[in-house]
C-alpha cells in the first residue's frame, strides 16, 4: 500500500501544482517543468527542462552540433517515450515566462544553445546542417519582460560563420556589435511528458 500511494503521490502533486503555478514542480526526469498545453493531444501535456547543462559547444559547426545531440542522446531513458533533445527559441521564451518569477535555474555567465521555429523546409532534427541556429544571451534569464535576446554569429558574404585561427566564433549581440571574449555556449535539453 505504501508503494502505491508513494508512486501516486507525485502525479496528483503535478497535476495540483501545475495549476496553481508550474515553475516549482519536478517532472518525471527530474526537470523543472515550464510548460503545460492543457490537454495530452499527441501523447503529451506538459514540457521540462533539465536541472542542469549537460555540456558546452566551442562553436555552431555541424560537428558541434552533432555532439550537442549526442549529449541529449545519452541523458535519455531507452524506456521512456520522450527523449531529452534541444529547446526551440519558443521553449527557451516559456522557460523565460515560467522561471522568471522563481528561482533562476540557468547560469547568467552563459549562452545557451537552442533552435529556431522558423526552421526551413529542409529541417531534419536528426541532421544539424538543415538546422538555423539561434544563441541566447546570457542574460536573456534574467530579464523580466519575457524577451529573449537573440544573438548571432558573425558570418561572411556567403552566409558561412567566420572562424579565428585558433577554431573560435565572434558572437554578436542584438545591435550586431561583437561580443568579447570565447563565449561558451551551454547545452540544455527538454523533453516532453
Amino acid at each position: 500500500m505504501k508503494k502505491a500511494v508513494l508512486l501516486i503521490f507525485p502525479v496528483i502533486l503535478l497535476f495540483n501544482a501545475c495549476a496553481l503555478e508550474i515553475a516549482n514542480v519536478i517532472g518525471p526526469g527530474g526537470g523543472y517543468v515550464y510548460y503545460d498545453k492543457g490537454n495530452y493531444k499527441d501523447g503529451w501535456r506538459y514540457k521540462e527542462c533539465s536541472p542542469y547543462d549537460i555540456g558546452e559547444l566551442k562553436n555552431v559547426e555541424v560537428d558541434e552540433l552533432k555532439r550537442a545531440l549526442k549529449l541529449c542522446e545519452d541523458q535519455s531513458d531507452e524506456w521512456y517515450r520522450y527523449p531529452w533533445e534541444l529547446p526551440d527559441d519558443a521553449d527557451m521564451k516559456k522557460m523565460l515566462e515560467c522561471f522568471s518569477y522563481g528561482l533562476t535555474r540557468f547560469s547568467p555567465d552563459y549562452y545557451y544553445l537552442s533552435l529556431s521555429v522558423n526552421q526551413p523546409a529542409t529541417y531534419n532534427y536528426k541532421d544539424p546542417s538543415t538546422w538555423e541556429v539561434v544563441i541566447l544571451h546570457k542574460s536573456f534569464a534574467s530579464k523580466a519582460n519575457g524577451e529573449v535576446e537573440k544573438v548571432t554569429t558573425q558570418k561572411d558574404d556567403k552566409g558561412n560563420t567566420i572562424f579565428d585561427d585558433n577554431g573560435n566564433i565572434t558572437l554578436l549581440d542584438s545591435k550586431g556589435v561583437a561580443i568579447k571574449g570565447n563565449p561558451v555556449i551551454r547545452v540544455r535539453p527538454v523533453r516532453k511528458f
